[in-house]
């Protein structure tokens, strides 16, 4: 089952400084994105998907280059330990898995010689633990009272050093003791401070950042001096060449400190400005003005997170407050020469939505993704890295993200604070009113229709590079919940837009009249799901979904201007629907029910079979989507998995885990060889399919077109 899909590509991270790591050796970088552990050789990507529900809020990558080790916050948090492959095929595979902590683990870090872990606690945990964990067993043990931010191992290998919230703390490693011997630093004036990043140098000297803009270097376990650094505030620390720290403060800057003479010099890489236009960074010098022109206009810049530095290629990775990263290549030290050598950059908090291009156009090729989220933007992502783009361009920034549309002022969404108690990134979108909650495209792919949170419904054109917006509708009183397009298919029919709202109401615009309101429904007595049209002569059959367990179904007729609509029929499903689709050759339609069954009906409201969609015991079907073949049945359930159905005999195909937080949509590509699958966790988890089920989907389509449409323009 796991064969039939591989996790190809992940869009996101949901790192915090402590869930941040480099290999020595030559190796990848580390970070976290949900529960994945994203191992980045340079455009390359491995994976190690984690069983584990839990976000990952650790990660530490062993002095020998053969191990990594996790921690994680949740339900039985537990360190784990995995064995990275040697082969070149950049896999690994867990060997060690050590249960002591409980509720969250802040900190793992492996001694100097690789053969034994130190994982530190939350709060409420309390715990500081040194394991064998070859054999998985406790070598000794220690208390802590206070919240630890970060920590660092020696140089010579023989402490540990914890900071945190009016905590310095010194642990001696090597000791046959059973309980871990520890010292607080004796901090004097400091001692009410809460202190940020840590890192170790030669000669027993540790630096320490603290809340108050202070540089507090210790020798030999003592505040050996103070230092207060000027120009925003510093965020990140980490050793550099020889006698070099370097520091990150906020707005993108990175300064370069000498340890013995004290002269810090600012390093010229910064990061891309908040609300940038990816699609305009064609090239580095292009960007690298146009980032001394935002930097001379007072342009906000993203801060900090978290620095790495890989002393072999000289190469500094800064990871940033909006989930992006550079890795900045210091060609020429003494004369602060570098260049940028790798970036990315993804959605800030959850993503609500996507959309894919199902048929190849002018202006977007078939198999462009378009996501929306809590950070008020609307993304667009190809996978196609050599293909026809349309007025999509490609970047140096990111080898996915092609365009982002900015739709607030906001910069404070294009943040993504830390959560300080649990050592992680958390954006709960239950909180949130921002964004695009549903996302669609027109039938001939030139408008996009985005439902927002706040009610009101945008239509994009997107036949332009400037994505201008067409119109504005204040539709719904609460969260828009779906928009759908009427299809009229290979007929010359009228194309219309329908959206259902929380405030139980479905509005019809006419999409060829400048989007003119022509009708309010309001027979359901909750929160409209879904919305589907199958074409017909002289009109469309309108399928509407709710909460309130009914599908209702209507005929919506017109002639010449005048539209009406009527009510034909209803399904009352005591199972609860979640969710509506339509079969790709329109005879039939699909809901994912709270029962966690699959229950298939006749347009004219027969119930006709119905198969369990998943394989748990527990939670509810959210969301599901059809490849365009009707073969498989991709569906979300409530446990965070997604599962692959076969719909003809009910088998399950594959599951699909990763994701921490709640599953928003999923969507087969049109060539159907991928599943791309977004969360409320930010990340994009794009899948392989393996090609036995590719090549089932294909032949049922019976030598079509990948690309091509199915009759109802329903592939979701």
């Amino acid at each position: 089952m796991a064969r039939m899909a591989k996790l190809e590509r992940v869009l996101g991270c949901t790192a915090c400084p402590s869930s941040i790591a480099i290999d020595q050796n030559g190796g990848p970088i580390a970070y976290a994105a949900g529960s994945t552990v994203v191992l980045q050789y340079g455009q390359h990507q491995a994976h190690l998907v984690n069983n584990s529900k839990n976000n990952i809020t650790c990660i530490d990558i062993a002095p020998n280059g053969k191990y990594l080790a996790t921690g994680e916050f949740g339900n039985r948090p537990m360190v784990r330990v995995w064995e990275l492959s040697s082969a070149g095929n950049h896999t690994g595979v867990q060997v060690a898995e050590l249960a002591e902590h409980n509720l969250g683990i802040l900190v793992v870090k492996f001694t100097a010689d690789s053969n034994q872990l130190f994982s530190v606690g939350s709060q409420h945990d309390k715990n500081v633990v040194l394991w064998d964990w070859r054999r998985q067993v406790k070598a000794s043990s220690g208390k802590i009272t206070n919240q630890v931010n970060a920590a660092s191992l020696s140089v010579d290998g023989s402490f540990f050093v914890t900071v945190g919230v009016r905590h310095v703390k010194f642990w001696t490693v090597g000791s046959s003791d059973k309980v871990l011997p520890g010292k607080s630093a004796i901090l004097n004036s400091q001692r009410n401070n809460t202190f940020l990043d840590v890192c170790c140098a030669s000669g027993n000297r540790t630096f320490v950042l603290n809340n108050l803009k202070r540089l507090i270097e210790f020798r030999n376990k003592q505040i050996h001096d103070i230092y207060e650094l000027d120009g925003g505030i510093p965020k990140a620390l980490c050793m550099g060449p020889p006698n070099q720290l370097f520091v990150g403060f906020t707005n993108g800057i990175i300064r370069v400190i000498d340890i013995e003479t004290w002269m810090a010099r600012v390093l010229p890489g910064r990061p891309h400005h908040l609300r940038h236009d990816i699609a305009a960074a064609g090239d580095l010098p292009g960007f690298f003005n146009e980032v001394k022109d935002a930097s001379t206009h007072g342009a906000t810049f993203p801060d900090v997170r978290a620095l790495l530095f890989h002393e072999a290629t000289n190469k500094l990775t800064a990871f940033y407050t909006d989930r992006s990263f550079y890795q900045w290549h210091l060609l020429d030290f003494e004369n602060l020469q570098e260049t940028m050598s790798l970036s990315n950059r993804f959605h800030v908090g959850a993503i609500l939505d996507m959309e894919i291009v199902s048929k190849p156009t002018d202006w977007l090729p078939a198999g462009t993704f378009i996501t929306s989220g809590v950070d008020y933007t609307i993304r667009f992502w190809s996978m196609d890295k050599d293909g026809h783009l349309g007025i999509l361009n490609s970047n140096v920034l990111s080898p996915e993200l092609k365009k982002v549309l900015y739709l607030a002022e906001d910069d404070k969404l294009l943040h993504d604070p830390a959560d300080s108690h649990s050592g992680m990134i958390f954006s709960d979108p239950l909180d949130s009113t921002t964004g695009a909650k549903c996302l669609r495209l027109s039938p001939d792919g030139k408008h996009l229709a985005a439902g927002f949170r706040d009610g009101n419904l945008i239509v994009f054109d997107v036949t332009t590079p400037d994505f201008n917006p067409l119109v504005n509708i204040d539709a719904h009183e609460g969260e828009t919940m779906c928009v759908e397009y009427a299809d009229p298919g290979t007929s010359d029919g009228r194309v219309f837009l329908a959206s259902g709202g929380r405030d139980r109401l479905i509005h019809v615009f006419d999409a060829e009249n400048e989007y003119t309101h022509l009708s309010t429904l309001d027979d359901h007595s909750s929160s409209v799901v879904s919305v589907r049209f199958i074409p017909e002569q002289g009109g469309y059959k309108m399928f509407t979904c709710a909460t309130d367990r009914l599908i209702v179904i209507r005929r919506l007729s017109y002639e010449g201007n005048d539209v009406s609509v009527e009510r034909l029929n209803q399904i009352s499903i005591n199972s609860g629907p979640n969710y509506l689709v339509i079969a790709p050759d329109g005879n039939s339609l699909m809901l994912a029910c709270q029962d966690r069954q699959l229950r298939t009906y006749s347009i004219t409201g027969k119930s006709m079979k119905a198969i369990k969609g998943t394989l748990c015991e527990e939670g509810m079907l959210t969301k599901l989507a059809l490849d365009p073949s009707g073969t498989y049945a991709a569906t979300i359930c409530s446990d965070r998995y997604v599962y692959i159905i076969d719909v003809a005999t009910g088998e399950c195909a594959a599951v699909l885990n990763g994701q921490t937080d709640c599953v928003t949509s999923i969507a087969f590509t049109p060539d159907c060889r991928r599943l791309v699958v977004v969360s409320h966790s930010g990340c994009v988890f794009v899948w392989r399919l393996s090609a036995m089920l590719t090549k089932r989907m294909t032949a049922k389509m019976g030598g079509a077109s990948l690309s091509s449409s199915s009759p109802t323009g329903e592939h979701r």
